[in-house]
């Protein structure tokens, strides 16, 4: 293995996390007693605890699926067969996705709009980021007359989902 590096940081905290695993669990904390006064300063605390928790944790795991792309090759060899297979399949035209409709004006109408945003060519990427991070987002850009232009690529570091309390999508959210 000469000449590639190691992430010894990332192999630690993978082997610390198989060690947690077989340990016994730790010790619940105690309760603590709610008041009139406290509980709605803590419920807002809490909530905001959990929500700050939670970004940090998926900025972590996307940084560490940067880590195994960047630096070990097997995992990015792996990630490009994956983005190749899904998008292999073409149709007579060469084209990853084919419109397929009874009404000839929907199948114009959306050959159109992605040969106008490129979608064709996007393809290959989005399938590389869904395989590495499970997920992929662009932000819609329209111009003055409401007609899609483009699809602008987002980090999915910097995205979060808004849930309640119970975990669910909040009201109002895409499901």
């Amino acid at each position: 293995m000469e000449g590639e590096k190691v992430n010894t940081s990332l192999v630690a905290r993978i082997g610390g996390f198989l060690r947690g695993l077989s340990s016994t669990p730790a010790k619940p904390l105690p309760r603590r007693e709610e008041t009139t006064e406290t509980s709605t300063t803590t419920g807002v605390i809490d909530y905001y605890y959990q929500l700050v928790k939670l970004e940090r944790t998926r900025r972590a795991k996307y940084d560490d699926y940067e880590i195994m792309d960047e630096e070990y090759p097997e995992v990015s060899t792996a990630i490009d067969a994956f983005a190749d297979n899904a998008t292999k399949e073409q149709d007579a035209e060469g084209d990853v996705i084919e419109i397929k409709s009874k009404d000839p004006r929907v199948k114009y109408i959306l050959d159109e709009l992605i040969e106008r945003v490129g979608i064709q060519e996007m393809m290959w990427d989005t399938a590389r980021l869904m395989a590495k991070a499970g997920d992929d987002f662009d932000e819609v850009i329209v111009n003055g007359e409401n007609d899609i232009v483009r699809l602008k690529p987002l980090k999915a570091s910097t995205m979060y989902v808004n849930i309640d309390e119970y975990g669910r999508k909040a009201e109002g959210e895409a499901q």
